[in-house]
């Protein structure tokens, strides 16, 4: 437990916290404790959600909002918020595709189209 709470006030002292949020719901799922790991993903998602409505909005929640989605299964939402990172310029970088939070995507046909078209020539 002391390791724990040690390693979430790191995450929380950082700006990468939300993202460190993810990797420790993560390893929560991981270890069958998926109820504990779940909430803390819907926890980062509320938040990202709050401040895009509060006019806040930023690519990181974007592509945090899609993660979280990915991670709680939803697909189609996880796609609905790439795509929107996408129309804002941002190209989809490589280590999206290895990102674990986006496991769920992979072999989804929109997502792989990502992947082929930050491959491609043209886009580097």
């Amino acid at each position: 437990a002391n390791a724990r709470s040690a390693f979430e006030t790191a995450i929380a002292a950082n700006d990468g916290a939300h993202y460190a949020t993810l990797g420790l719901a993560q390893v929560l799922i991981d270890e069958g404790r998926d109820a504990m790991g779940i909430g803390m993903v819907n926890e980062v998602l509320d938040g990202a959600l709050e401040r895009i409505e509060d006019g806040n909005k930023t690519l990181q929640d974007y592509r945090l909002i899609a993660a979280c989605y990915s991670m709680l299964g939803d697909n189609e939402s996880a796609m609905t918020w790439l795509d929107r990172t996408s129309e804002t310029g941002r190209k989809f970088p490589l280590w999206d595709a290895t990102d674990p939070a986006f496991a769920n995507l992979h072999g989804d046909y929109r997502f792989n189209q990502f992947i082929a078209a930050a491959m491609s020539p043209e886009s580097r």
